[in-house]
């Protein structure tokens, strides 16, 4: 009798765990615990691309639509911004043009919102993960070193578009990561990411935003974000330079599943040019389908 308890015992737990592995949790919104209205959501088609990525504000909508061709390869992207009770709006537009061996990104065309084209961006990848992008106006010019022992990313930003002759700005950005040993759940999506969040000249400068919190590329969510910016900018003949620093700290949960986050909370410390630090702390949330 108790051989045929420890069977059925043994048979139950191997279905369990096996049912477990075998599903994967989908990603359906980050958001900060207590708001109403996630930061953002994530939808999807019935082949289980990602067909539409919405940041919310309070005032509006930042939405980005990907189409997919017969292969399952991004084609195009469309970037519109909705108010309450009325239509998408759309910004700006972008095409794939090319494409590595594994479906990656390698070349994009970004268009305004009359189909004019404004830059093309060359991305290049390793293991999956991109290593370093750069835009044909030297707008901007991104390299990822996630791989390493040290996950670091580094960033220029150059804005002289609505600016005199010699005058301008520059952005140098460095961002140091550490890991938690677990799953990013944000890692199906490093291609959409690397493209929507690259759309000069949406946001020239980088400080501030969301999604330096709630969308991270990498294979493994970052228990430590370390940010520091320097400016550098010219107008009217005067030299100007600014610095910030920024750090953002996680502390993860996992209610459901053991390999992919719940909820995490969060620490925010910030000093800008006049050497105040500014802490924030919040509770993010993963909402999965």
């Amino acid at each position: 009798m108790k051989n045929v308890i420890f069977c059925l015992l043994a048979t139950i737990l191997v279905t369990a765990c096996n049912t477990r592995r075998g599903s994967v949790p989908r990603l359906a919104a980050i958001g900060i615990q207590g708001e109403n209205t996630p930061q953002y959501t994530f939808r999807y088609d019935q082949k289980g691309n990602l067909v539409e990525l919405s940041q919310h504000n309070k005032q509006d909508s930042n939405i980005t639509t990907f189409e997919y061709d017969d292969t399952n390869r991004i084609a195009g992207i469309t970037f519109s911004s909705q108010l309450p009770k009325q239509k998408p709006r759309i910004k700006a537009k972008a095409r794939v043009t090319g494409w590595d061996k594994t479906g990656n990104i390698t070349d994009i065309t970004y268009y305004n919102d009359r189909d004019q084209p404004l830059r093309k961006a060359c991305i290049r990848w390793k293991d999956g993960l991109p290593v370093a992008m750069k835009f044909s106006d030297s707008t901007i010019a991104s390299t990822w070193n996630l791989a390493s022992n040290t996950p670091t990313r580094k960033d220029v930003y150059i804005d002289s578009s609505k600016l005199p002759e010699n005058e301008g700005s520059m952005t140098l950005r460095t961002t140091q990561y550490e890991y938690e040993d677990s799953v990013n759940p944000l890692k199906p999506f490093v291609n959409q990411l690397v493209a929507s969040q690259s759309a000069a000249p949406a946001t020239i400068s980088p400080v501030g935003k969301l999604s330096d919190i709630f969308l991270q590329i990498g294979n493994k969510p970052a228990s430590l974000v370390r940010i520091a910016e320097q400016e550098k900018a010219v107008c009217r003949q005067y030299f100007q330079e600014y610095e910030c620093n920024t750090t953002y700290q996680y502390f993860y949960s996992y209610a459901h599943n053991n390999s992919f986050p719940d909820k995490a909370w969060v620490h925010v410390r910030k000093r800008g040019n006049t050497h105040l630090d500014t802490n924030t702390d919040f509770i993010m949330f993963y909402q999965y389908e």
